[in-house]
C-alpha cells in the first residue's frame, strides 16, 4: 500500500533561478497510459484531457511567472514516475521550459510564498514559491480578488492544470496564501 503522501504516479521537478542556488519545485502529475523513457509523456488533466508534459508545464509556468521577475529563469524539468507499491523512482523526459518571470517587481531574496489548496480527496496540496516578488509576513485568503493570485488559483483547480495532489486526488478550492522570511534562504545569504 502506498504512503499517503507518495508521489506516486509521477512528478514533475522544475528548476527556477534563485540568488545563490536554483530552486526545485515538485509538482505531482498524472501520467495518461504508460509513459515511455526518452519520450514526452501525456499528462492527464483535472477534466479528463491529455496534453503532453511540455505544454501542460508550460502552462502552469505561465500562470507562476507574474509571481517572479525577469531575473528569474524556468528551466529543467524532469518527468519522472513513481511505482505506487514500490516507492521506485523512473526517470522518464526532460525538456528545458525556457520561460522568465514577467513581474516588474523585485524579487525578495529570502521570501518563501505558499498558497494550499484542499484536495478532492480531502488532503492538502501546498505550492512553494521560493525568492518571488511577493511581500513578507502576508496572509490572505479566499475569495481571492481578481488578479495574479486568483489567476493561480483558477488555473490549479480548473479542468486544465495537470497539477495532482499526493492523495490521488486533484485540488478543488484554495485555502489560503501566505508569505514568510525562509530561515533556511536567509542564513545562505549570510542573514542569520
Amino acid at each position: 500500500m502506498p504512503m499517503p503522501l507518495s508521489l506516486a504516479p509521477g512528478y514533475a521537478k522544475l528548476t527556477y533561478s534563485g540568488v545563490l542556488f536554483p530552486h526545485h519545485m515538485t509538482i505531482p502529475i498524472k501520467f495518461d497510459g504508460t509513459p515511455t523513457p526518452g519520450t514526452n509523456p501525456d499528462l492527464l488533466t483535472k477534466g479528463a484531457t491529455t496534453v503532453d508534459a511540455e505544454t501542460g508545464i508550460g502552462n502552469f509556468v505561465e500562470v507562476l511567472r507574474p509571481f517572479f521577475n525577469a531575473d528569474t529563469h524556468f528551466g529543467l524539468c524532469e518527468i519522472h514516475k513513481v511505482n505506487a507499491t514500490t516507492g521506485e523512482d523512473t526517470f522518464i523526459y526532460a525538456f528545458d521550459v525556457g520561460l522568465v518571470g514577467s513581474a516588474s517587481g523585485e524579487n525578495v531574496p529570502t521570501a518563501q510564498a505558499v498558497i494550499t489548496f484542499k484536495t478532492t480527496g480531502g488532503g492538502l496540496y501546498r505550492l512553494y514559491m521560493m525568492e518571488g516578488n511577493q511581500g513578507v509576513n502576508v496572509k490572505l485568503y479566499p475569495p481571492f480578488s481578481a488578479g495574479l493570485l486568483d489567476d493561480l488559483s483558477d488555473f490549479v483547480v480548473g479542468a486544465g492544470s495537470i497539477v495532482y495532489g499526493r492523495d490521488n486526488t486533484y485540488p478543488f478550492t484554495p485555502i489560503a496564501f501566505i508569505t514568510k522570511i525562509n530561515d533556511k534562504l536567509r542564513k545562505q545569504q549570510g542573514l542569520a
